[in-house]
């Protein structure tokens, strides 16, 4: 997206259906887990098997430097309370902290707190903070400022699109100056997800929505210089970091290169050294060049899918719908549209790197005609109907998917009428107005816990859930999921969920889709993270 775009996005995000208040953008970043009944870390392990791919690197880390990396799009903001943006999310995360965060293989670890507490009824979190930090602005890091990032976060009049994912969060207490507690009135199980999120970061008390948006005053090991709407946005090095030796770079630039192939252009001249998000079709050509390093996750954090109305008739039908999704050519949308990064979303939602993924098979990769057309003729549709299908022409891949599902779909009668729209009236049309009857669009975010995968899409009367799908079932296990803490009976409770959405087919699932990234070989100890953030700049230096 565009600066404009993005920005639309959120403008309609406040003015329609989608309010910013209960706006819950997955792109808060997460991390599932069980949780200690004991002090410190090791916190709750996420996946075990969490694929960051780190950089290889020669001996001894140089000081020094400026990274220039290109993003594809401008942040919309810089308050990690208010924005949802993944694109603010980059951001932020450069110049804040959080109170625990991940190590590079997905487990959360400590960072400003050192240690915690967990009741045994898991419903109080006492936390210790770390003494001694800094914020950018000189003040001292303290449990007031912990208690003020989670009460603005939680009051409506803050706006912030996270107050939906605190439902179970009571209150947050001042002990003494460096201990905080968290009080739950339920069990609470992506609680370590949501303080390791970067839209949980911890800001200095006393600061407001004003204030933040337009500057972002951390604790982290950069600190923002300026930023120049559509260019560039100028980090320095935070010399009070409180992580003793980093970070080692002098600083970082962060160019906006909306145009992807203007971004490879600009990496394969050598005036970017990271390349954050790569064209598919690009990939392998960059990856041939003498000195890149390539990084490429095929399964991550983010899924593209056919939306299917579900209060529109012939769509009210559940047989209808698995219709729609068995007719889906997964695999032909994974070689054509993506080029052949990616996997096709066979089963569950949720990747294979989780704990929560569900190792199951309930479509073929490419198409099942057979079995749709049975459907149709057991709902009364034997010789198909007339629909619509609403895409944006803002991301190539949608339309093509779009196409390749229009042409299966006839083959049972159903024809399709595509219709494009710019991205702005997309959002307006499917998220405000969620006037459709199919739709092509993506779900994506810095996701790690199943709770963001799931929740805001499928539940009843979420904003994110503009096929208007609803089963009691479903949100009793969603709910039972989110407010559970053991991590075995969580996996269980969303093996069963992801079952039933298959079943019902809100959506018709397409491709887990990979983030793509290239880094040139003078960038080292950079770690690329499962869920796509950049946090690994800050152990991250330049060999030259």
């Amino acid at each position: 997206m565009s600066t404009e775009k993005d920005r639309e996005f959120i403008k309609k995000a406040r003015t329609i259906r989608i309010s910013r208040r209960d706006f819950i953008k997955g792109g808060a970043a997460v991390a599932g887990a069980g949780i200690l009944s004991a002090c410190g870390p090791p916190a709750p392990t996420a996946s075990p098997a969490a694929t960051a791919t780190p950089v290889p690197e020669p001996a001894g880390p140089k000081a020094g430097g400026v990274l220039i990396a290109s993003y594809t799009t401008d942040p919309v903001g810089f308050d990690p309370a208010v924005v949802g943006a993944y694109s603010s999310g980059l951001m932020i995360e450069q110049a804040y902290d959080t109170l625990v965060e991940y190590d590079d293989q997905m487990n959360i670890v400590p960072c400003l707190a050192e240690s915690w507490e967990v009741s045994d009824d898991n419903l109080e979190i006492t936390l210790k903070l770390k003494q001694g930090i800094e914020f950018h602005n000189g003040k001292e890091l303290t449990s007031e400022d912990v208690v003020h990032t989670f009460t603005r976060i939680k009051d409506p009049e803050t706006g912030s699109p996270r107050v939906g994912a605190f439902g179970n969060l009571d209150s947050v207490e001042a002990v003494d100056k460096y201990t905080a507690r968290f009080v739950l009135n339920t069990e609470m199980g992506p609680f370590w997800a949501h303080l390791a999120s970067p839209y949980e970061s911890i800001v200095p008390a006393g600061s407001t929505v004003e204030q933040l948006q337009t500057e972002m005053i951390g604790t982290g090991p950069f600190k923002m210089v300026s930023y120049e709407p559509n260019y560039k946005l100028v980090f320095e090095k935070n010399d009070n970091f409180w992580k003793e030796g980093l970070p080692y770079l002098d600083g970082v630039e962060v160019r906006f290169i909306t145009d992807m192939t203007a971004a490879t252009n600009a990496f394969q001249a050598k005036e970017v050294d990271l390349l954050q998000s790569v064209a598919n079709k690009d990939m392998a050509m960059l990856e041939a060049i003498d000195g890149v390093i390539g990084t490429q996750l095929t399964e991550s954090c983010q899924w593209n899918y056919t939306g299917i109305n579900c209060t529109r008739e012939p769509f009210t039908d559940p047989r209808v719908r698995l219709a729609i999704s068995l007719a889906k050519d997964r695999q032909a949308i994974l070689d054509s549209a993506f080029f052949g990064y990616g996997a096709p979303l066979v089963g569950g939602i949720v990747p294979s790197w989780s704990w929560a993924y569900v190792d199951w098979q309930y479509f073929s990769p490419g198409s099942d005609l057979e079995r749709a057309r049975a459907l149709l003729e057991e709902a009364g549709y034997p010789d198909g109907f007339d629909t619509t299908m609403t895409l944006s022409d803002e991301y190539p891949w949608h339309a093509s998917e779009g196409q390749i599902h229009q042409a299966e779909l006839a083959k049972l009668g159903i024809n399709v009428e595509i219709i494009t729209l710019e991205w702005g009236a997309f959002i307006e049309t499917i998220f405000g107005n969620r006037d459709f009857d199919l739709q092509i669009c993506g779900w994506g975010g810095p996701f790690v816990d199943p709770d963001e995968f799931l929740y805001p899409e499928f539940h009843s009367d979420e904003d994110w859930n503009p096929q208007g799908f609803s089963d009691p079932e479903v949100d009793r296990l969603l709910e039972l999921g989110r407010n559970t803490h053991d991590q075995d009976e969580r996996a269980g409770i969303y093996a069963e969920v992801q079952k039933l959405i298959a079943e019902l087919a809100p959506v018709a699932a397409g491709v887990n889709s990979p983030f793509l990234q290239t880094v040139w070989d003078q960038v080292k100890g950079f770690t690329f993270m499962p869920t796509g953030m950049l946090r690994g700049f800050r152990e991250t230096w330049l060999d030259k």
